[in-house]
């Protein structure tokens, strides 16, 4: 599946929402792959939990603390759909957009660094698109080697929080939609229709 396909997948799926949290996700099973997508902000909780950038200690790693409240939210429903479905499906397919994107990075870890019923011994491969800093700098990177990140160049999305707030990304960021040197980082690289033109245009191939 081409890049744009899945982006396109995590766009415009039908999402379910955890109400608490105002997290929207989607979890599908297509030809034995398990696809779960999650959404980028778009409501006022989001934006708040956008803001809760100070970091919280879990699993051994400290993660910004709003999104880290997101995918605790609903870690139960991914436990019991993987519990409930795990002869079903042989590889897990995560994605999501900006703040989706975050959420999806979190339960990389979470299924890399702990194992639960239902995955272990699966394929588990990550998709970012226009991902955040979420892990703190200190974060071990041994556990996401299976994560690509894209990213339109310039997209000022992808640079925060700050790095001086200690914060990094966890793989090398792929850049789509190249440009001069002295075009300065801007809110509006990070639209969605940037990134749909940027991908019809890459060549950055993934192994499914």
């Amino acid at each position: 599946m081409k890049l744009s396909e899945h982006f396109s997948r995590t766009i415009w799926s039908k999402y379910h929402t955890v109400k608490e949290t105002d997290t929207e996700y989607c979890i599908r099973i297509t030809d034995r792959v398990c696809e779960i997508d999650f959404q980028g902000s778009m409501s006022s909780m989001d934006w708040k939990q956008n803001m809760m950038f100070w970091k919280k200690q879990y699993l051994g790693a400290f993660i910004h603390k709003g999104f880290l409240t997101k995918f605790k939210s609903m870690r139960l429903i991914l436990i019991k759909f993987f519990n409930a479905n795990d002869l079903c499906f042989d590889n897990i397919i995560i994605r999501g957009f900006s703040q989706g994107a975050a959420i999806a990075l979190i339960l990389h870890y979470y299924l890399k660094r702990l194992g639960i019923r239902g995955v272990i011994n699966k394929s588990v491969k990550t998709i970012l698109f226009g991902c955040p800093r979420v892990f703190s700098c200190l974060t071990s990177r041994k556990y996401f080697k299976d994560v690509i990140s894209i990213a339109v160049d310039k997209d000022l999305t992808t640079h925060l929080p700050p790095w001086l707030f200690f914060y990094r990304h966890m793989v090398k960021v792929k850049l789509i939609g190249r440009k001069p040197w002295w075009y300065i980082f801007r809110a509006k690289y990070h639209f969605p229709n940037v990134y749909s033109t940027a991908l019809m245009y890459t060549n950055i191939e993934i192994d499914e």
